[in-house]
């Protein structure tokens, strides 16, 4: 049974491939699920080799992180524009895996599995 939170509440992620993998795609996928049951409207912007999911609005441009994708660090870099462009209307925005948290890092906002920020600059720990 999900509980109904604010539906206008719109969270985007930054999230490795959405699989059953490994541990960072896990935690993604099974967080990215719950919130789903919330009716929280999320954008995902995920690894290249990221399956798509039902209902979830998810873009698969980043370099992938397991395996790590040659090149990792320069290619994240090169989306950084599309990353800000797709995310820039959600009200927040976290990054599930420590290496994608650079696109916020760039913009001056804070990013980590433990850390948000929202438009407004505001933060909760």
């Amino acid at each position: 049974m999900s509980v109904p939170i604010n539906s206008d509440l719109h969270i985007g992620l930054i999230a490795p491939d959405l699989t059953m993998k490994h541990g960072w795609a896990q935690y993604s996928l099974s967080l990215i699920k719950a919130l789903q049951k919330t009716g929280v409207r999320l954008t995902v912007v995920a690894a290249r080799n990221s399956p798509r999911l039902e209902g979830i609005e998810v873009h698969p441009i980043l370099p992938a992180l397991v395996p790590r994708e040659r090149g990792f660090t320069i290619k994240l870099l090169m989306q950084i524009p599309t990353v800000r462009h797709v995310l820039r209307n959600c009200d927040v925005i976290h990054a599930l895996a420590e290496p994608y948290g650079l696109p916020l890092h760039s913009k001056g906002r804070t990013a980590s599995t433990s850390k948000c920020e929202d438009n407004s600059g505001q933060q909760w720990s």
